[in-house]
């Protein structure tokens, strides 16, 4: 049996508990599902992808994390990457975060998904969730700072900025009601907090506080939702890709177009040529971006490692950004990427932003060594390359051809060792110290006093 239809058979077998909304309880139901080494995918835009809470939560749930955020996106955009990046995941659990790119206007009375659409995407979530056996839990968008929207004139017929999320969160509890499905009311968490404690300067995304917070609401629901097994052993995080030795050369990107994505679906074309290389393009004409991330990273120290490129830009711009230390473009913390554009050999860039210009082919290799990696990144001299952006700029349909971008160890690095202190070396044990300067004191004394007896014995004689 596969382990989607084991999933499946237990969707089916715990469906009769599911006859209300849930709402985190004192005790979960003695037939509700167990957390513990379950995978829990956290389905969201930049709230999910940029914050903390999901691993924080995984972590005290005792569960494998699935971070399927993505920056920007609307219900609409993750929709088409539903199955690629929740389904095919096999999750046990999903919350479920949208709303807060959902409501945004440009236009007066016209949100970038109407609220109609949007009730109807997460109903479709929440029933293809199901379907493959898996948990759906909802999430209501925080509050934002009013004043970072503009134009303000778009939603002043509707009551202002707030009024119109709200009507989106009100949709979202209507859905949960309706759809008998776990509800996590993180609006009306925000209720108890000012805003300059729960989200960052920018008004929209998540403070350390408000990280916390997410963590400790959505843990309390889901301990009181579903079960723990006490008995289960604990879920391991990923271990950390090994460090080469030897010469070594490994690519840090992927060649298969399945293996990249953008964040608004449909604004970038992935194809791989009959020569092995992939062609990157836009749709739009403008400068959408494309994402790549390794599994588990691409670690090499940072001496004796050369990044060699062979890149052709002939009727289109591009920009390409490298991130280290398990950031990625998705799920990117500030200080932990580099713009490469200015370091590779020859280029000729546009002097006001710094993108690559049309009309070239860049081939040739850095070395790490000598590129400005943040040293937070650098770990007893290792680096761990975790994802690649890359925008395509200008003209739709015309490619960034990559046939190479990969990383090249020469086996001159040494790992760091800690020798152990020589034997007999005064500081090995300083605990011996004391004693010493004790025996050394007591026969200097008795050194002294035979002394004096001796010079009293001289003088009587």
């Amino acid at each position: 049996m596969t382990t989607r239809l084991r999933k499946m058979l237990a969707g089916f077998l715990t469906a009769a508990w599911l006859c209300t909304p849930l709402a985190a309880a004192a005790e979960p139901a003695a037939d509700a599902p167990v957390l513990d080494g379950g995978v829990l995918c956290t389905f969201g835009d930049s709230l999910t992808a940029l914050s903390d809470w999901p691993k924080d939560v995984a972590a005290r749930l005792n569960m494998q994390l699935v971070n399927s955020g993505i920056g920007g996106n609307t219900t609409a955009d993750a929709a088409k990457r539903f199955e690629r990046d929740v389904l095919n995941k096999e999750p046990d659990f999903v919350l479920i975060g949208f709303g807060t790119n959902d409501f945004v206007r440009e236009t007066a009375g016209k949100s970038r998904v109407s609220i109609q659409q949007f009730h109807s995407n997460l109903n479709s979530f929440i029933e293809r969730i199901r379907s493959a056996g898996a948990e759906p839990v909802l999430l209501t968008c925080p509050y934002v700072r009013e004043d970072v929207y503009a134009p303000m004139a778009s939603y002043q017929g509707d009551g202002g900025v707030l009024a119109v999320l709200d009507s989106y969160n009100e949709e979202i509890r209507a859905v949960a009601n309706q759809t008998q499905t776990g509800l996590i009311d993180i609006r009306q968490e925000c209720e108890k907090y000012s805003l300059s404690s729960f989200l960052q300067s920018d008004g929209v995304h998540l403070s350390a506080m408000g990280n916390t917070i997410y963590a400790n609401v959505i843990e309390s629901y889901m301990k009181g939702a579903y079960r723990q097994d006490p008995d289960a052993p604990r879920v391991t995080q990923p271990t950390k890709p090994t460090i080469p030795t030897g010469v070594v050369s490994q690519d840090i990107v992927s060649f298969d177009p399945d293996d990249w994505i953008t964040p608004a679906e449909g604004s970038m074309t992935f194809r791989q040529n009959e020569d092995g290389s992939l062609s990157i393009a836009n749709t739009t004409g403008q400068w959408p971006d494309a994402h790549y991330s390794p599994e588990t990273g691409v670690a090499v120290p940072v001496k004796g490692t050369r990044l060699e490129y062979d890149l052709s830009l002939e009727e289109v711009g591009a920009s390409l950004v490298l991130y280290f230390n398990g950031s990625t473009p998705t799920v990117a913390r500030s200080g932990e990427e580099l713009v490469l554009n200015s370091y590779f050999t020859g280029a000729k860039r546009e002097p006001t932003v710094g993108d690559l210009l049309k009309g070239q082919t860049l081939t040739g290799s850095l070395l790490l060594s000598d590129l400005p990696i943040p040293a937070a990144c650098i770990e007893d001299g290792n680096v761990i390359l975790s994802g690649l952006k890359v925008f395509a700029v200008g003209a739709a349909g015309k490619p960034v051809v990559i046939r190479r971008l990969s990383v090249v160890t020469d086996g001159s690095a040494v790992p760091p060792t800690t020798a152990a202190p020589p034997q007999g070396d005064p500081e090995a044990d300083n605990s011996l110290t004391p004693l010493l300067l004790g025996l050394s004191a007591a026969v200097l004394a008795a050194g002294v006093l035979t002394a004096a007896l001796l010079w009293k014995k001289r003088r009587k004689s």
